[in-house]
């Protein structure tokens, strides 16, 4: 039985992999809506009714039910077809639902023997649409690896492609800053066999260089030790530079942070320009039994690129989300204007939250979701017209939709109030995402300390932490308690965290 692997999304902390079951029927459908075979609550780019896969002739075909966003497969967006008409799946295939990524698995049995496979012959002319004088280029030695396939026609492993396709891979994978061009620095470390490289910042203003990544990565927390002339000279006229001898080599022989540091062979490409300061991505090697070459300067200025590219579009989108967060506060102000008795509530079960998604080893782009799902996770009251409890969960529902970079935090505030044993409010769920699981635990635990005792006097942190233990299994998940736990002991629970910090 063939099956759908959630390779990332919104998602991934529930679903991993699902068999391509048709009870009933041959279709397979995935949307949001709670009806379908495969339900994406939590991703609101994908429609209600997205896709569905369905079998045919012993074999397996997708197709797009108009929805609102699309379908790609291996890349390609597909166009909606009639009933029974699809794009035929095999083994490995990508598709992109949403902000979604699965892959395609089939079993050995569902695959076609090897010898119904034929090809052309090299130099041979037939009608195949791969064959004759073909040429595959090996990008990614983990899939050549996973799915075995043999080569057609002549193998080519180009260096300098397989290198931006991996940067390209990280770039795609990492939605902060810092963690990015960590990942940027230490690769192309590895790719050109520097022994130390830096991203490296030099200050308009004061003229002093400092750095954002290096590797090894704790030479980050100190100044770095480059030459300064080398530097400048890149970023003035925005062009690479390799030196097999700095020492020698007649352009640079004069600064004295070449001669004092011993720095041989160096390589350093212009990355990225900003008003107040600009950077570059700086390469060492103190041996000159191995120095760089050309090819390390190609993949080093091919590298600087992509990284520039990468680090515009997540301060830019860094600095929407400090414009979203001025307009969360608002309105997490004007909630709490509403009831004194719940000043600063929200600000509490967000930096629990975060302590809470910190120790389940949750990326920084994770805890900054749930960082704001805990500020909003009450702001239906600010809409509510009524008492009733369900009242400000639709009424969140109803104005976040509205908001698509809220799209990833809302089903945090829709299920909140639901527990394991379904005996929550409103939908009475018992599978639910794991943002909301934290956000449900910091909300009671604030609401335990604040005002759960006798009279509404608000219990001891360490009785409140004992009555979530005891609904450990029943209304909170086990593995979010004990993530909890852990950040009372060790100190982190009650650390205030700033969210979205100003990028560079």
């Amino acid at each position: 039985m063939p099956s759908l692997k959630l390779v990332n999304g919104p998602d991934k902390k529930l679903i991993n992999q699902v068999k391509l079951e048709f009870p009933g029927g041959n279709k397979f459908i995935i949307g949001r809506d709670a009806k379908n075979s495969l339900v994406l609550n939590g991703d609101v780019k994908c429609s209600r009714h997205h896709v569905e896969i369905f079998a045919k002739d012993n074999s397996y075909f997708i197709r797009d039910l108009n929805s609102r966003n699309g379908t790609l497969v291996n890349g390609l967006k597909i166009k909606p077809t009639p009933e029974g008409e699809g794009e035929k799946l095999i083994n490995g295939t990508s598709i992109a639902i949403g902000n979604s990524y699965f892959e395609f698995i089939a079993e050995e049995s569902d695959a076609p023997p090897q010898e119904q496979v034929k090809f052309a012959p090299p130099n041979e002319k037939e009608g195949s649409s791969i064959g004759g004088d073909t040429v595959e280029i090996n990008l990614d030695e983990e899939a050549e690896k996973k799915h075995g396939a043999n080569f057609i026609g002549k193998k080519l492993s180009s260096k300098h492609l397989t290198n931006i396709y991996e940067i390209a891979r990280i770039i795609a994978t990492e939605k902060s800053l810092i963690p990015m061009v960590e990942r940027i620095v230490k690769f192309t470390a590895t790719a050109t066999r520097a022994k130390t490289a830096y991203l490296v910042l030099l200050e308009k203003k004061t003229d002093k260089l400092s750095s954002m990544a290096a590797h090894p990565k704790e030479l980050a927390a100190q100044i770095p030790k480059v030459s300064k002339t080398i530097v400048k000279r890149v970023i003035q006229y925005t062009r690479p530079i390799l030196t097999s001898d700095a020492m020698l080599d007649g352009r640079f022989s004069a600064s004295d942070s070449i001669a004092s540091g011993d720095i041989r062979s160096a390589i350093c490409v212009p990355v990225i320009k900003m008003p107040s300061y600009d950077a570059v991505l700086y390469l060492e090697n103190t041996s000159l039994d191995k120095p760089f070459n050309e090819d390390d300067l190609e993949i080093a200025s091919a590298i600087g690129i992509q990284a520039g590219l990468a680090m515009v579009s997540i301060m830019a989108s860094d600095k929407s989300k400090r414009i979203l967060m001025s307009m969360v506060k608002v309105l997490v102000s004007s909630v709490e204007m509403k009831d004194l008795s719940i000043q600063g509530h929200s600000e509490r079960v967000a930096n629990y939250a975060s302590a809470i998604a910190q120790h389940l080893g949750m990326t920084s782009y994770e805890i900054s979701q749930v960082q704001l799902a805990g500020l909003l996770h009450d702001i239906g009251k600010l809409a509510a017209t009524s008492n009733a409890r369900e009242e400000h969960i639709y009424a969140a529902e109803k104005l976040l939709s509205q908001i698509p970079d809220l799209g990833e935090v809302l089903p945090a505030i829709k299920y909140h109030h639901e527990r394991l044993d379904g005996k929550g409010f409103p939908y009475q769920i018992t599978t639910m995402p794991l943002i909301a699981k934290i956000i449900s635990v910091s909300n009671n635990l604030d609401n335990l300390v604040s005002h759960g005792g006798v009279k509404g006097i608000g219990l001891p942190v360490r009785d409140a932490l004992t009555e979530i233990e005891h609904q450990s299994g029943k209304e909170f998940d086990p593995a979010v308690v004990n993530a909890l736990i852990a950040s009372y002991n060790d100190g982190s629970l009650f650390k205030s965290t700033k969210l979205f910090e100003d990028s560079l």
